[in-house]
């Protein structure tokens, strides 16, 4: 699949060539007031991170992230290691290939002065009608007599934390946040998700 190159909102942009019009003109044109766009919402603010569900006129929905980079030690930090951006959407789009349920990347983007990075973007597809695993377990599996079908999603979700490791991805901050569970509770289906701290070995393991 191929990929677009723009600059939008001061910053440059690289997205999906499918999703690439819709970004720019949705996502990336409105980004500095993604909060004022009809039907968004802010799903978590902290300070690290803003997250949005923003709406697309398709009707699809997507996530946006937008990464703050503050004071002097983020932007000399980030001239040694990928931004949160680019290590989210190259990750994400390795766990795409290798057929892991993720939140795919659809675009990202960065903003460099002098050198250092100032500024930075994820657009993702969203997981629709999902819970984290906690809260989904909670909801769902909580009593005796969901054991069996809590233990089936448990192991769902070691099988595929193994086909992560299999592939050569090994998530460093994997806890029930960094898992979205969606699907009925006989056939509850995890996907991983934040996947900045996400390393990658040279090759898959055997």
């Amino acid at each position: 699949m191929g990929l677009d190159r723009f600059e939008a909102a001061g910053l440059r942009w690289l997205a999906e060539a499918p999703a690439a019009d819709a970004v720019r003109r949705e996502i990336a044109a409105h980004l500095d007031a993604l909060a004022e766009v009809e039907g968004a919402e802010l799903i978590k603010r902290n300070l690290v991170r803003a997250v949005y569900r923003v709406p697309l006129a398709s009707g699809q929905r997507v996530i946006v992230k937008r990464y703050a980079v503050r004071g002097v030690r983020d932007p000399v930090k980030y001239l040694f290691k990928p931004s949160r951006a680019r290590a989210e959407w190259e990750v994400g789009r390795g766990l795409h290939e290798v057929g892991i349920p993720t939140a795919v990347p659809l675009a990202m983007a960065e903003r460099h002065a002098g050198g250092l990075l100032r500024d930075a973007a994820l657009v993702t597809r969203e997981i629709p009608d999902t819970l984290h695993l906690n809260a989904y377990v909670e909801e769902y599996l909580a009593g005796t007599e969901e054991a069996e079908l809590r233990a089936a999603l448990y192991d769902r979700l070691a099988r595929l934390i193994r086909r992560m490791h299999g592939a050569g991805f090994v998530h460093n901050d994997l806890h029930g946040g960094n898992v979205l569970v969606n699907g009925p509770p006989e056939a509850a289906q995890p996907h991983i998700i934040d996947l900045h701290s996400v390393t990658r070995s040279a090759a898959p393991s055997a």
